[in-house]
Order: structure tokens, then sequence, then C-alpha cells
């Protein structure tokens, strides 16, 4: 299996390279056994949910019931954890007692309001009582209005002390204990739909511009042996300032529990041709970079090793104008498709 080479490496061949053949002699690739290839990569990503949420404290508080640990499952509308906040509790009780008393305010003014109508009736209170009266009860009515308000609105708050389950899924994360103090806003734990999962990875935009949503891939699930075919659901472009990769979304075909947080693998067969050269075909200047040289024109065409199996290494043009296979078509190998797999990959340099 290929393996990218490191500098090292390309320096020791480099000087194998001068050992081996007079100082500016140089070999012509059509004397070497070459032909094309094209690699499969593997890019790592972890499984997760097609809904991965974090769920958070909505205020400060101390957490006084959970009953859940990392890998517990829950339900749609479960109560995951009970957050205590004094001003929560003072706010409901003070709703709650301010409610009682426009209440009863109300009951006594709307008395008052009935017995001057009826004092009217008989003759013994001024129609201009009667009216404040109605006033008096009207704006009582209204105060009774706002303070349920208010207590509906603190009932509202009171609630966001239960930490709920928005979807059935897994505990992936739990990121506080029983007793442990939260601050506005934070995470108390991740939750992971099972039903759906997806995968993620990140690709260099030389593999990434050859993908396409709704393109099938092949996954590999390492731990457990298992691929699957799966579709790509979204394709991110970089974002301004950050690294620049792209993000690779696909939909898992088949899900399982277990599957959540399992590392998996993306294979990305490349469409770019490379050549199988012997090593003994490369050759290098003095300034260390790599060249094989072109008996038909008469000159050195710079190159990029790509990998290394055995005597042989992968490598392209430099330029991407240069066609390898026009200075070396009588010694094409027949073996052209075969694909070689690369491992590993440093997303944030490339080839290892």
């Amino acid at each position: 299996m290929f393996s990218k080479a490191s500098p090292m490496l390309c320096g020791f061949l480099a000087c194998l390279g001068l050992l081996l053949s007079p100082l500016g002699q140089a070999k012509s690739v059509t004397d070497a056994n070459i032909g094309q290839e094209r690699i499969s990569t593997f890019f790592t990503g972890i499984i997760e949910g097609q809904q991965s949420v974090s769920l958070r404290s909505m205020q400060a508080g101390r957490v006084i019931s959970l009953s859940l640990l990392n890998g517990s499952t829950v339900n749609k509308g479960d109560i995951i954890a009970e957050i205590y906040s004094p001003e929560w509790a003072d706010n409901w009780h003070q709703a709650q007692a301010n409610y009682r008393e426009k209440k009863a305010n109300l009951i006594h003014a709307q008395k008052e309001w009935q017995r001057a109508n009826s004092l009217h009736q008989q003759g013994l209170l001024a129609q201009t009582d009667v009216d404040n009266l109605e006033a008096s009860y009207l704006a009582t009515k209204a105060g009774l209005a706002v303070a349920q308000a208010q207590v509906n609105s603190s009932n509202n708050r009171y609630q966001e002390r239960l930490i709920r389950a928005p979807f059935s899924g897994l505990v992936s994360h739990l990121h506080v204990r029983q007793s442990d103090y939260l601050n506005t806003g934070q995470s108390v734990l991740v939750l992971d739909e099972v039903k759906r999962q997806k995968a993620r990875f990140e690709l260099p935009e030389r593999f990434a511009i050859s993908l396409s949503l709704g393109q099938q891939v092949t996954l590999t699930i390492p731990a457990l042996g298992l691929h699957q075919q799966v579709l790509i659901t979204e394709l991110a472009r970089p974002k301004k300032g950050a690294s620049r990769l792209f993000e690779v979304t696909v939909a898992l075909s088949q899900a399982q529990h277990k599957f959540i947080g399992l590392q998996a693998q993306l294979r990305i067969n490349s469409a770019e041709v490379l050549y199988r050269v012997k090593q003994s075909s490369l050759q290098y200047d003095l300034a260390g970079e790599g060249y094989v040289y072109d008996d038909v024109k008469q000159t050195k065409i710079g190159v990029i090793v790509e990998a290394i199996k055995g005597d042989y290494l992968l490598l392209r043009a430099i330029s991407a104008q240069v066609d390898l296979a026009s200075c070396c078509a009588n010694t094409i190998m027949a073996e052209s498709t075969t694909a070689w797999v690369l491992n590993d990959i440093d997303k944030s340099r490339g080839l290892h």
C-alpha cells in the first residue's frame, strides 16, 4: 500500500540518486517502467445523530435532579434534569401571591360596586359615586389580568428549570453531575438522534471539488469492519478566516445504536491521474527538487511524489499542463485502472 513520502525519505532518495548515477547525468523516464494509477483516499470523521443538540440551562442554578449517565437513552419529552434557581422560585411565589391579592381586591371591588348600584336604585346614593366605584372595579379587573399574565410568565420560566428531551435519542456527552452549579447558557449534555445518523468529514478542495450533493460514496466503520453506501447530504464551503477545508456530510443508509461516536472513514477515489515509476527513475537537482527526464524533448519534468510502495513511486507533474504519459506512451502498464489506497490523511497538510 502506498504511503506519503516524508521530506526525510525524499532527502534520502535524493542522496541515493546521486550515489547511483553520475552527477549531472539525467536518466531517461522512458527507460523506466511507468504506469498510470489512480489512488483512493480515506478521510476520517465521527458518526453522530442527524439531530445532535447541546441542551443548555436557561438560567443560572444548581442541578438538583439528574438521573441519566453517558450512553443513556431517552424518549421525546422525558425530563432529563432539574435546575434549582432561587431567583426562579422567588419570582414564581411572588407572582402567585400578587395574583391572589389582585383576585381578592377584584371580589371586594365587585361587591362594593353592586352594593352601590342597589343603593342608587333606592335613591340613597348619587350616580357619581356609583360611577366611581364602577371605575375602581374595572381598574382592579385590569390589574388582575396583568397579575395573571405575570403568573403565566413565571410559570413558563419556572418550567425552564426542567430540561426535557426534544426528541428520542442517546446521551452522548454529559457535561455536568448532580449538585453542580450551572451558569446561564452552560451546556448540560449533548443528545444524539439514534434512528437517523450522519458523519462529517473535512476535505481539501482538490478532493471536495469532485463531489456533489446526492452523490453515492463508500463509508467504512473500521471498529466493526462494516461498509455501506451513503449519500452526500451537505457540502459546506470553507469559512472566511478559518481552515480552508470543505465540510462534507453524509447520511448513513443503516443506523444502529452502537454507531454513535464511532470513527468512520470516507473513501474518495481520486479523479487525478498519477504515474507509477521505479524509484531509480526519480532524480533530484541540487535544490532537492524531484524530476524525471523527458528524453524526447530533452527536458526535466518537475514532479511531486505522492506515495511510495516497494520499489515504486506514485507521482504527478508539478505543472498541470504536462502530461507524463506523452513522454512514455510505449511503456505505460496495462493495469492503468488499479486503485492504490492511502489510509492516513492529515487534514491540515494533506497526505502523510
